[in-house]
């Protein structure tokens, strides 16, 4: 009898174990809060439906890296999450310092250098359409108290 190697695609079986891992921090962190009623909602009545959202897409995912074709993982990107973090963080120290849009255009700059492949035009087109489209939603849709530029 002979044992029958188990076939893994290997980033669906990450990406899902993922989002268990943020999907469960989310619920432990809102333990504490009034989740309320339909009704009468409480602080932790939306995160806590996306934190099992989270979770629920996490068990399909991890449930499906174990049908279909096997992948592997591959290398791993040192560089690109050297950029993309520190796209981040940029944006946070500097998104109440001069404001969203030149915060925002810096963290589309910084983590677009993290495609080996990425283009000059490529990248200011992306800077532009991402700015003017989440700052129409973020703080012209939603109201998200944070000045365009700061200064004007």
């Amino acid at each position: 009898m002979t044992a029958r190697a188990i076939r893994i695609n290997q980033p669906d079986l990450v990406a899902g174990i993922m989002f268990l891992v943020v999907g469960f921090i989310a619920l432990w962190e809102l333990r504490d809060l009034h989740v309320g009623t339909l009704q009468e909602m409480g602080p932790a009545y939306f995160p806590r439906a996306l934190a099992f959202v989270l979770v629920a897409i996490g068990l399909y995912v991890g449930a499906r890296s174990f049908r279909g074709p096997m992948q592997d993982l591959g290398r791993f990107n040192i560089r690109a999450t050297v950029l993309i973090v520190s796209a981040v963080l940029v944006f946070a120290v500097t998104v109440n310092r001069i404001g969203y849009v030149p915060g925002a255009a810096l963290l589309v700059a910084i983590s677009s250098f993290a495609d080996t492949d990425a283009r000059m035009r490529q990248v200011a087109v992306s800077i532009v359409c991402l700015v003017v489209f989440t700052a129409a939603i973020f703080i012209g849709g939603l109201g998200v108290q944070l000045p365009l530029i700061r200064g004007f």
